[in-house]
C-alpha cells in the first residue's frame, strides 16, 4: 500500500480547446518527502510521475511544489480547490441526500426466466460456439 498523499494541489486548464488537469502532491517517506505529479485530460486517468528522484526535506519539497504551481499558472492553469476523497472521486457519483431512489426499468420480457443450458468442458470453462 502506498503512502497517503498530502498537500495535493489540483490545477486545471480550460482555455480554448484545452481540457487538461495537473496534480502535484507530497508523500511522506520516513522523515522526508517525495514529490509526485499527474497530468492528463479532465475526467480521464492521469499519467503519474515523480518530481524527486530521492526523498528530500519538507522545505525542499514545498519549494519544488510551489515552483511547479507557479510555472503551470504561467501557462494558463488555475488552482482548483481539493476536498477529501469521496465516492465521486473514485468514479462513483452519490445522489444528494433526500433524493428519490432511481427506479428499475420495467421488464420487457415476461417475469418468468427460461432455463438455459451452458456447456462446460472438463476444466470447468464455458464453451461458447458461434
Amino acid at each position: 500500500m502506498s503512502a497517503q498523499r498530502i498537500d495535493e494541489v489540483v490545477l486545471v486548464n480550460t482555455e480554448g480547446s484545452h481540457r487538461k488537469a495537473y496534480r502535484v502532491w507530497l508523500k511522506p517517506k520516513a522523515r522526508s518527502f517525495t514529490s509526485g505529479s499527474g497530468l492528463g485530460r479532465i475526467g480521464a486517468m492521469l499519467r503519474e510521475g515523480r518530481k524527486t528522484t530521492a526523498p528530500v526535506a519538507r522545505v525542499t519539497a514545498d519549494a519544488l511544489r510551489a515552483e511547479i504551481v507557479r510555472e503551470k499558472e504561467g501557462r494558463g492553469y488555475v488552482q482548483k480547490r481539493v476536498t477529501a476523497p469521496t465516492a465521486a472521486a473514485n468514479g462513483h457519483a452519490l445522489p444528494p441526500k433526500g433524493a428519490p431512489k432511481p427506479r428499475r426499468p420495467h421488464a420487457i420480457a415476461s417475469a418468468h426466466k427460461a432455463a438455459v443450458a451452458i456447456p462446460v468442458n472438463r476444466s470447468g470453462r464455458t464453451v461458447i460456439s458461434f
